[in-house]
C-alpha cells in the first residue's frame, strides 16, 4: 500500500490487519518524492501517541524536513486507515 503527499510518499510493506480496530502496527518506508535516496524506514503502531511521535521525529530528522510536514503525513494516511479510503496510489 502506498500513501502520497506532495513531499512525501509513505509505503506500507507488508500491509495491515484489517480486523484489528485497537491498533495500527505497520513497517514503513517514508520517501520524499523529489529524492528517492531520501528515505527512512521503521515499524511502529500509528495510534500509540509516543510511538507515532517517535516515528514523526526520527524520519524528519533524518530527511531533513519539518516534523509538521511527516506528522501531517502520518495523520492522514493514519485517517485514511480509519475510514477506509486510501488516496492516491494504492497497490
Amino acid at each position: 500500500m502506498r500513501y502520497e503527499t506532495d513531499l512525501l510518499q509513505i509505503t506500507l510493506w507488508g500491509g495491515i490487519e484489517v480486523h484489528t480496530v485497537n491498533r495500527l502496527r505497520a513497517t514503513l518506508h517514508i520517501q520524499l518524492q523529489e529524492n528517492e535516496y531520501a528515505s527512512f524506514k521503521d515499524t511502529a503502531d500509528l495510534y500509540s501517541h509516543s510511538q507515532s511521535d517517535r516515528l514523526v521525529k526520527q524520519a524528519a530528522e533524518k530527511l531533513e524536513i519539518s516534523s509538521s510536514v511527516v506528522g501531517d503525513a502520518i495523520a492522514g494516511l493514519t485517517k485514511e486507515r480509519a475510514t477506509g479510503t486510501w488516496p492516491g496510489t494504492c497497490c
